[in-house]
């Protein structure tokens, strides 16, 4: 084994390790898988495809981008690289870097949002309910409307009798 593989078999099981313990899940540290491949590190319950890096320069286009082929590979519904920080060991595992693609990453803020506050996750769901807080809304506003146009038609009702009443009270001093 070359000592760049060798690099990233220990980067690799470091960073299984690091989840499985954190995350308290079963993890797996998966083989080469040619043009196939499926990434290096999958946890089990997460729907994400892990690729592992231990490189001294880094290629971040490059490797999201093969992520995302091997998350199509596997299945997942996203890929991500998790890349060695220069500088830190295994104890220091936890500061390596994690790169994702944006729309990816509000997908997973998304899974957060609806798990943690019952939020909607997808654009669809979150669009009806937009809608329909607007027809809601709508509807509070025509009632208010109605309300409006019923006090002012009392208030000109008042001014009419009011103003017949001062005639009235005029007359009757003559």
């Amino acid at each position: 084994m070359s000592r760049e593989r060798a690099k990233g078999t220990w980067y690799e099981g470091a960073v299984c390790a690091y989840l499985g313990h954190v995350l308290g899940a079963r993890t797996n540290r998966l083989g080469m898988g040619g043009t196939r491949d499926v990434g290096d590190v999958h946890v089990d319950g997460l729907d994400v495809t892990i690729e592992c890096k231990n490189c001294q320069r880094m290629q971040l286009g490059e490797w999201v981008d093969e992520a995302v082929r091997e998350s199509e590979n596997a299945g997942t519904r996203m890929g991500v690289v998790v890349h060695h920080r220069k500088g830190c060991g295994t104890a220091l595992i936890a500061d390596s870097y994690v790169t994702m693609r944006l729309g990816d990453f509000a997908a997973l803020l998304l899974m957060i949002l609806r798990r943690e506050y019952g939020m909607a996750t997808d654009y669809e769901e979150q669009y009806d309910r937009v809608v329909a807080d607007k027809q809601r809304l709508m509807g509070q506003i025509q009632v208010l409307s109605d309300a409006l146009k019923e006090t002012q038609h009392q208030l000109e009702l008042a001014r009419v009798m009011v103003d017949a009443l001062s005639k009235a009270r005029e007359g009757s001093d003559d």
